[in-house]
């Protein structure tokens, strides 16, 4: 077998696949007045030629993981009570805009709060009172078991858009999933 009979064959493959896609009426680009550069200048005419518009698929996916990151984020407070605080404070103060997200963010935040409380209580309460150390390790070990469940739960139901909470969670923070503009509660 020749280099000739390798190109030839290479040649025959290519070549239906090009008229394949030339066919295609996606290949095909439609000329817009966007596609050409401003008059006089290499920038754009507005903000909105920048912005890349998502498929309805994806614009409603992102709120969700939102959400679901900031339950997820609750599996810091395992390496230091309290650190599962950072990312729902953060995503309550910068993302106005959700409501979805605000109240994800208040659920998860109210879960953190009562987990460091039960975990410090489990944990300093029996080193002050000694006759409560049995009690005290109970505590601290639900208290680790309720996140994981609470947790696990909470960024499945996330993940489909739905309203959740932690349960036994003491409720800081209140949540008003009246207000909520889930991208689950949308019409199909």
């Amino acid at each position: 077998m020749g280099q000739h009979s390798v190109i030839s064959n290479l040649r025959d493959t290519v070549l239906p696949l090009e008229r394949i896609a030339g066919s295609c009426k996606l290949a095909q680009r439609p000329q817009t007045d966007h596609d050409q550069p401003a008059q006089g200048r290499n920038m754009p005419d507005s903000e909105t030629e920048l912005q890349t518009t998502l498929p309805r698929e994806e614009q409603s996916n992102r709120p969700r993981m939102a959400a679901v990151l900031a339950h997820l984020f609750q599996f810091w407070n395992f390496f230091g009570p309290g650190l599962g605080l950072v990312l729902p404070a953060i995503l309550l103060f910068v993302r106005k805009d959700s409501a979805f997200i605000q109240n994800h963010s208040r659920v998860a935040i109210n879960g953190a709060l009562t987990f460091s409380l039960c975990f410090y209580c489990g944990y300093y309460l029996p080193q002050a009172i000694p006759s409560l150390s049995l009690p005290g390790t109970v505590l601290v070990m639900l208290s680790i078991v309720w996140l994981g469940g609470c947790v696990g739960r909470a960024f499945v139901i996330a993940g489909l858009g739905r309203p959740c909470r932690y349960p036994l969670a003491i409720p800081f923070l209140q949540v008003d999933w009246q207000q909520d503009d889930s991208p689950g509660s949308e019409p199909l």
